[in-house]
């Protein structure tokens, strides 16, 4: 996602595989880097909440949380764009307990489940019927209920298939 940001920067393509724009965003990257106070997937809300940093790349439900917890925050979303990506329940071919796989997904997509786990994670909820149920601190935070206008603003994150193996070795290069 950071190189795909990095890309973006530069008016790339965030999925992009050419070696010459995957250099220019190690380039890129490498300028910033004394800047940058921790790369943190797990938790970059945390540096942002206890304003030990004033900026922040992060997932949707991680602002959301900050922004809950330091509302002096601003969200703000960059005009190159933004990655998407989109979790998912899949079923493995030959999966043993495909009954109870089905009743699984049925049952987190209840409307009031879902809003259980929204509530924890305060992702884009694409549910229509958990929507009607989650509360104006959900409804009003800009960064869990993205606006559509901003999502569709958004790129989705591709498989890069064979390619991830360049950005891992950029990500090791960068880190």
């Amino acid at each position: 996602m950071m190189i795909g940001m990095a890309l973006q920067a530069m008016n790339y393509d965030m999925n992009e595989t050419d070696d010459f724009k995957l250099d220019e965003a190690e380039k890129w990257f490498k300028r910033l880097k004394k800047n940058i106070k921790a790369f943190d997937s797990d938790s970059p809300k945390t540096f942002m909440i206890s304003k030990e940093t004033n900026i922040g790349v992060m997932w949707n439900a991680e602002a959301a949380i900050a922004l809950d917890n330091n509302p002096s925050m601003e969200i703000v979303y960059p005009e190159e764009g933004f990655g998407i990506s989109i979790d998912n329940f899949v079923l493995p071919v030959g999966a043993k307990n495909l009954e109870g796989a089905y009743a699984f997904i049925d049952y987190i997509l209840r409307p009031d489940i879902m809003k259980k786990i929204i509530e924890s994670y305060p992702y884009k909820c694409v549910n229509k019927e958990t929507n009607k149920l989650l509360d104006d601190t959900y409804l009003n935070n800009p960064a869990a209920n993205i606006s559509d206008e901003v999502f569709l603003s958004g790129t989705f994150v591709k498989n890069l298939g064979k390619y991830i193996i360049k950005y891992d070795k950029l990500w090791a290069k960068i880190k």
